[in-house]
């Protein structure tokens, strides 16, 4: 019965999402007079909100449709959160009218890679504007893959071990149940295919939120997709699996949680003998015959995250991975369309601008005007009242598919490190440590860097790797960043020492619990190759 109703919710997915996978590729035809409409509609639906009247939406909504673009830049200035910050508290608590004209009807906690927490509010039209962006690649996904029609899938979407919280103003932060992301028949029909229940990710604390999701998983021959932001989140949870897997054998065996009685997976003996046979297997055979049905990994695969994606597919060697695209709590900018290093941009979600970072001055681009080869930062606007909102991700143009660029997240734009005027940058450590680590043929299954203070100021590599190689990692590190002028410089006139590796183990477990502890949600902390701040020392070695 559940494999006929998992059928069902698969086959009535497709039929609704083939004309928005339709409409989306006929857009890219196009793509400017779509973000124009874009851009039109959600200022005139807005002009009278209190933002849209400080900000003369109206003068910006006369004139020809043709140089709308270039009215709303002559008005309406760029913005980071801590600009719009004060309007957006008017908005959650309580205050009507105030960003947007639409009600809020909920608003989501965000972090990016800083530890600042930012609320975003959510209005039916975003959501709105998110499924026209997650429609399409849904689809395409179903399409590439014909084996996921009778299997089930596991959503991480929300943080685990995350409770309800209502702002003052009443609005709900977060929903309390993730399938509303997807909206109403989608949201059924994601509901009916999930192998783990979205209840569990609302258990009080993350040691039982991990057992629990564990058991269903295990539970489940018939897993064929998993959906999570970071890699590290995945191998983490295997790791947890792995450390736990005899008793979460016998829970299954007796429909049990830590041996206690328990109504949420059901008494299987037949699946525990048959997982009993597995133990002792290495890692990637052990996925494999967990789960012979594992087709597909969405998940975080670009920028500070590529450098655990080998750790990834040393648990799912056999496994396709495919990138998550570029999707923020605050919109949806691109999606992986017809190959795993394609995204392309979402042009009916949002209004979308992007500046060149290596032109000073000018207007930023429009999505027609974007040229191969070149870094852009995105610039968003959104019906959840966000107004050429800067995203803070950088974009490098890598291709193009019918008129539409084709857009490949390389890192942020900003958390660059800079104690002595080296200038370093998360996407420049993150190049230079991919680079040595196929010299070397070593990859950790975790690197971060980040300034040591003191009376010989230096960068800390910590590192977790199972070779003896960290000195030579970091030496070769430590050249390769003289290949930028400003470290280079600094290291020369002595205001920088030598890079200082410093084994850790446990590394990605310790650096969740840190950001955690600055009120980060665990599934907003995204692997980086180089942090600024200088406290990491206690954090990962003496805690």
């Amino acid at each position: 019965m559940i494999k006929v109703r998992r059928r069902l919710a698969y086959w009535g997915a497709q039929v609704f999402l083939y004309r928005h996978w339709s409409r989306y590729h006929n857009m890219l035809r196009s793509p400017l007079p779509i973000q124009q409409k874009k851009l039109l509609d959600i200022l005139s639906r807005n002009q009278n909100c209190a933002y849209g009247k400080s900000h003369h939406f109206s003068k910006v909504l006369s004139g020809p449709k043709a140089s709308c673009v270039l009215r709303y830049q002559d008005n309406v200035p760029i913005v980071r959160y801590e600009d719009i910050d004060p309007w957006i508290q008017r908005t959650i608590n309580g205050e009507c009218n105030v960003i947007c004209t639409e009600p809020v009807i909920a608003a989501e906690r965000s972090s990016g890679s800083t530890s600042t927490n930012k609320i975003i509010p959510i209005t039916q039209s975003l959501l709105a504007e998110i499924q026209a962006g997650v429609y399409p690649w849904l689809y395409d996904m179903d399409r590439s893959n014909p084996r996921l029609n009778a299997c089930s899938s596991y959503w991480s979407i929300s943080t685990m071990a995350k409770q309800p919280e209502v702002s003052a103003g009443g609005i709900p932060i977060g929903f309390s149940d993730d399938t509303a992301y997807f909206g109403g028949f989608m949201g059924w029909s994601v509901k009916n295919r999930m192998s783990v229940p979205g209840s569990v990710a609302k258990m009080p604390d993350m040691e039982r939120c991990r057992y629990a999701t564990c058991l269903y998983l295990l539970s489940d021959p018939d897993l064929g997709f998993v959906s999570v932001w970071s890699p590290t989140f995945l191998s983490l949870l295997m790791d947890f699996l792995r450390d736990h897997f005899t008793a979460l054998v016998d829970d299954i065996e007796n429909g049990t949680r830590h041996g206690e009685p328990w109504d949420g997976v059901a008494k299987n003996p037949k699946r525990a003998n048959q997982l009993r046979k597995f133990i002792g297997l290495p890692v990637g055979q052990l996925t494999m015959r967990i789960w012979p049905k594992l087709t597909l990994i969405s998940c975080w695969t670009s920028a500070a995250a590529a450098l655990f994606i080998p750790q990834l597919k040393r648990w799912f060697p056999q496994v396709r991975l495919q990138g998550k695209g570029l999707l923020a709590t605050e919109g949806i900018v691109s999606i992986p369309i017809g190959g795993d290093d394609s995204y392309l941009p979402c042009v009916a979600s949002h209004f979308f601008e992007f500046v060149d970072v290596a032109s000073a001055g000018g207007y930023p681009r429009t999505i027609d005007q974007l040229e191969p080869g070149k870094v852009y930062r995105v610039v968003l606007t959104t019906s959840g009242g966000l107004y050429r909102y800067d995203l803070g991700d950088l974009v490098e143009v890598d291709g193009f598919y019918r008129n539409t660029p084709s857009i490949r997240f390389v890192g942020r734009a900003d958390r660059r490190s800079d104690i002595c005027g080296e200038k370093l940058t998360p996407h420049l450590v993150q190049n230079l440590m991919q680079k040595v680590s196929q010299r070397l043929n070593v990859f950790p299954s975790f690197a971060m860097l980040s300034p040591a203070l003191g009376k010989s100021p230096h960068y800390q590599l910590f590192i977790e790797s199972s070779t003896s190689q960290i000195e030579a990692f970091a030496k070769m590190l430590d050249t390769e960043l003289q290949s930028s002028h400003h470290y280079k410089q600094c290291r020369r006139l002595g205001q920088l020492g030598p890079v200082q590796p410093i084994s850790v183990d446990h590394g990605m477990a310790k650096y969740e619990t840190a950001m955690r502890q600055r009120g980060m949600k665990a599934g907003d902390i995204k692997p980086t190759a180089l942090h600024p701040d200088t406290d990491w020392y206690n954090k990962m070695v003496t805690c």
